[in-house]
């Protein structure tokens, strides 16, 4: 299975998933909105305010998998990750979800039960 086939599957109607990669075309094709406001995280770099409105559009939006492509040209453009762009968002995803799955080079992580 592929992973785009994998995401389109195993979400229902009303779950969603965020990816931390700038890769927005894989909203596209899994065929589901982006759950937050700020979909690229250059857009809320080092701003706290705007990484909790992050935090808490996961949290609303029955955000069940978190997406991470560590190996993103994105992540190569300026020299900074993603994880320094927005260190609040990457805390609150190794705290609330762990890794699942790494399917064609995406990592996925599942939202944490209980």
């Amino acid at each position: 299975m592929n992973f785009f086939a994998f995401l389109r599957q195993s979400l229902s109607p009303e779950e969603r998933f965020y990816t931390l990669s700038d890769e927005l075309s894989i909203y596209y094709f899994v065929g589901k909105p982006c759950p937050v406001r700020f979909p690229l995280l250059d857009m809320v770099a080092k701003n706290e305010q705007y990484q909790r409105e992050i935090i808490t559009d996961l949290e609303i939006h029955n955000v069940k998998y978190v997406v991470v492509d560590l190996k993103s040209f994105y992540f190569q453009i300026d020299g900074y990750s993603n994880e320094l762009r927005a260190p609040l968002v990457f805390e609150y995803v190794r705290a609330h979800y762990e890794q699942y799955l790494n399917i064609d080079g995406q990592l996925i992580f599942a939202r944490r039960s209980g």
